[in-house]
């Protein structure tokens, strides 16, 4: 059996609840955890990567970003 787990995160109301693409001061350190307990965290968002792409290297974490 496979211990993986994935965790998926919305940007407007989740990660960045003022829908300003600006994340609490402790989410990234959050995020940063991840990796050690094995858990992949994605961001998926219906905004443009382009949009999304300064918010996403704040958060130093290799993420995947759907866009629709």
């Amino acid at each position: 059996m496979n211990d993986n787990k994935i965790v998926f995160f919305d940007l407007d109301g989740t990660l960045c609840p003022n829908n300003d693409l600006k994340v609490s001061v402790e989410m990234p350190e959050l995020l940063k955890t991840f990796p050690k307990r094995g858990i992949l965290s994605v961001i998926a968002s219906g905004r443009s990567f382009y949009e999304t792409k300064p918010l996403l290297e704040t958060l130093e974490q290799d993420a995947i970003q759907n866009t629709i």
